[in-house]
């Protein structure tokens, strides 16, 4: 046989005995690793196991009779068999143990079938956390080389993992030195040992990379593995191993600002606590999962970003006012978790479908404000109110809704192409403010006038004056005269077109000739002789 120092994956003689098929799966810098199938009852009758054979190392006999217990079956490969064998004159260690075929997490992390959303890594957190709970608090060993690669997945349905290599345990959990400390060298590179204690720089905790050893290191790794599981990378792709070291002996933490989902940025700020004494542990992680909200879904869609979910929602609109209906207690609480007031976000909370149209338009306004604001799918700007408009019943109904639920007033909130416009779109501001004036002073004019119109109908009024659909269009007119200084010419035209001598009509097409669209007066005498018109025509008629 070859020696391991040169890396040959060959199995040892001493063991051929044992196996019907051996293949070659791994060489690390520890061991050279073997998927064998088992000759007879070997390993316990298993058709699969995995053999470690140690390039320098002896078997630690009291650790394999340890995780030999049956304790230790659900959070430890099953160890079928250990000892010492001769390789060139010298004693190494060698071990069987059960084998995982879905691999390491390192490999269901970065492999084609990795997870997906947001409950399947939730699902590995809590795994996580149990199995190394059990390690640290219950069994009183602490592992400082926590990793994915460490880490193996005996199922995915439901997630059972297990620590899968003993090289970074330890029995005593605290530190024994007088001063705390450990050995001074420094690791060279990524994989490293300082004294007896195994650690991988990128998942060392910095009272690691000090020496100390203790329970916190694993919690500490857990909060790289779930930064590693959201973004499908760790925190410090692209540092050199000096840069690494460095922020960890100056006492910084990687940053975070890729992490967009306030619940896992909490977890995972909670974790990367560089003080040991406060860092989250077991109990602030358990409870984490057991508050853990389900994930924000619409649509088919699961959302991390809240801009992302209140797009999707204004561009769905009729079934994103329904969802928001129904949800809109969440939504506040997602705000809030990004810093809003609870004051700021009362309005989502107890919502009714009657009033879900008006919140999505504030909070599209709040979180998007760079963004075009719609309203029912149409867009709430100068120019697309005057399409609406002048279009037909059914955009001129929408006009009417949109003004009518307040929308404007948070349409006004996102940014605009006016000159003259400063932090609020001032043209949405005055159409919102003066537009329900003008109704509101063509409905006491209209009232003032309705006996005069009827008796000039001679008994032939209609039921209504105005009727549901003319007050549509007196919104829709408002609107119009507001925002183009045309439609006042295109108004005077119009009265000066229909021919009756009704009395009431030629004053008011006296008082159109000379009204002022500046203002909310005038406008209004606009638009109430728009809306007469066609009533003096049939007046006329019946003289």
């Amino acid at each position: 046989m070859l020696g391991f120092e040169s890396g040959v994956d060959e199995f040892p003689d001493a063991l051929l005995d044992r196996v019907t098929r051996v293949r070659p799966l791994a060489v690390g810098g520890e061991a050279v690793v073997f998927l064998v199938e088992p000759d007879g009852d070997w390993c316990e009758g298993a058709s699969e196991a995995v053999v470690k054979v140690n390039k320098a190392a002896r078997v630690d006999h009291h650790q394999m009779r340890l995780l030999s217990l049956h304790r230790f079956v659900r959070h430890v490969p099953r160890i079928f068999d250990y000892g010492d064998i001769e390789v060139h004159g010298e004693t190494v260690g060698w071990m069987a143990q059960e084998y995982c075929p879905h691999g390491s997490l390192h490999d269901v992390i970065h492999g084609r079938a990795a997870p997906t959303g947001d409950a399947e890594p939730r699902q590995i957190i809590a795994e996580l956390a149990d199995c190394l709970n059990f390690w640290v608090v219950e069994q009183g060993l602490t592992h400082t080389d926590v990793k994915p690669a460490n880490i193996l997945v005996r199922s995915r349905d439901p997630y059972e993992l297990l620590i899968g290599d003993f090289g970074g345990t330890a029995r005593d959990v605290r530190d024994r030195s007088p001063n705390g400390r450990g050995p001074t060298e420094q690791a060279p590179n990524e994989h490293a040992q300082r004294g007896r204690m195994a650690f991988t720089l990128s998942y060392a905790s910095p009272e690691t990379l000090r020496g100390r050893r203790g329970a916190p290191a694993a919690w500490w790794a857990l909060g790289i593995i779930a930064y590693e599981l959201l973004l499908g990378r760790r925190p410090y792709a692209g540092m050199a191993p000096g840069e690494v070291r460095a922020m960890l002996r100056d006492g910084r933490r990687p940053a975070l600002t890729d992490v967009d989902d306030p619940d896992w940025r909490r977890l995972i700020e909670g974790l990367l606590t560089v003080d040991p004494e406060r860092r989250w542990g077991y109990e602030q992680v358990a409870a984490w999962v057991a508050r853990t909200k389900r994930p924000v879904r619409f649509n088919g869609r699961t959302y991390r970003k809240i801009e992302h979910l209140v797009d999707d929602l204004e561009q769905n609109w009729a079934p994103g006012i329904d969802w928001l209906a129904a949800n809109g207690g969440r939504v506040a609480d997602w705000l809030v978790e990004l810093g809003a007031s609870d004051h700021e976000v009362t309005y989502l909370r107890g919502l009714t479908p009657g009033r879900a149209a008006r919140a999505l338009g504030r909070l599209t306004a709040s979180v998007l404000p760079d963004v075009t604001p719609r309203y029912e799918g149409r867009p709430i700007s100068a120019s697309g109110l005057l399409e609406l408009a002048r279009r037909g019943d059914a955009e001129q109904r929408l006009l009417r809704r949109a003004l009518e639920d307040g929308a404007l007033e948070y349409a006004a909130g996102h940014g605009c192409a006016h000159s003259g416009c400063q932090g609020r779109c001032a043209v949405l501001d005055r159409v919102d403010a003066e537009v329900p004036e003008i109704v509101d002073f063509v409905a006491a004019k209209v009232g003032w006038l309705r006996d005069r119109i009827v008796r000039s109908y001679r008994g032939r009024a209609p039921a209504e004056l105005p009727s549901e659909r003319e007050w549509t269009t007196v919104w829709a007119w408002a609107t119009e005269l507001t925002l183009s200084p045309e439609a006042a010419v295109q108004a005077r035209a119009l009265a000066a077109g229909v021919r009756s001598d009704v009395p009431w009509w030629l004053d008011r097409r006296r008082i159109a000739a000379t009204a002022d669209p500046a203002t909310v007066e005038g406008r209004g005498h606009l638009v109430v002789t728009l809306l007469l018109a066609r009533h003096a025509r049939r007046a006329a008629a019946v003289q």
